[in-house]
């Protein structure tokens, strides 16, 4: 009986860690219809000058913006269609070519680009966080969360974190390298649903943008 008042008590402090610290501030404003478009311009540029840093970015007019679902044919069409030497479209987004061969790369590269930017995929631009695009105070949210409620509560659940990237190289570099939530550094222990949805009951993630888990599944 004992024990298992215990364990109920550990469970309950863990539960509550997050409540009892100060509470969380308000969800700041995302990003205006303007500052996407100007976030996927940049990221468009960041790709093309990635490839071809000695040649101008083309301007590309869409033809149409697609679901996903809709997108991935047509850009294969698209492929088919420019009939590049050397590569061989072999149906359901799988291409065949020889990496090493420069030239092939370079073709292959550039007209793909070329297809992404004639149908690029539709975008809700009143829900920007389901897509992964964030304004600066979000981001600053995000972190702020992370670093201040959940790996405080992870690490009394007797977990180790990382040392967190510091908050403005964060935020500067997201769009670049990305972020794994600290629930990955968990997962050589965790291996089934059950231990990750207790982990997720006790140590929420922050309550903005879509984060996936090891397990496969999402929390939104």
């Amino acid at each position: 009986m004992r024990r298992h008042a215990a364990a109920g008590l550990a469970l309950a402090a863990s539960i509550v860690l997050l409540a009892g610290c100060s509470a969380a501030p308000s969800l700041p404003p995302g990003l205006t219809p303007a500052g996407v478009k100007a976030l996927i311009d940049e990221q468009n540029a960041a790709w093309w000058n990635g490839m071809f840093p000695d040649e101008p970015q083309p301007v590309i007019e869409p033809v149409s913006y697609d679901t996903y679902e809709v997108q991935g044919p047509r850009v294969e069409e698209c492929m088919l269609t420019a009939g590049i030497p050397g590569v061989t479209v072999s149906g359901n987004g799988g291409y065949i070519f020889d990496p090493n061969d420069r030239e092939v790369m370079d073709a292959f590269n550039r007209q793909m680009y070329i297809c992404m930017m004639t149908y690029p995929a539709a975008f809700d631009f009143d829900a920007p966080e389901e897509r992964g695009y964030y304004s600066p105070e979000q981001l600053a949210f995000i972190y702020d969360y992370v670093v201040e409620r959940t790996m405080p509560c992870l690490n009394m659940l007797g977990y180790t974190m990382p040392e967190p990237p510091n908050r403005e190289t964060f935020i500067e570099t997201f769009y670049v390298s990305g972020y794994s939530l600290p629930y990955y550094q968990l997962s050589p222990g965790l291996t089934d649903t059950e231990a990750w949805e207790r982990v997720l009951l006790r140590c929420p993630p922050p309550p903005i943008g879509q984060w996936y888990f090891p397990t496969g599944g999402s929390f939104e």
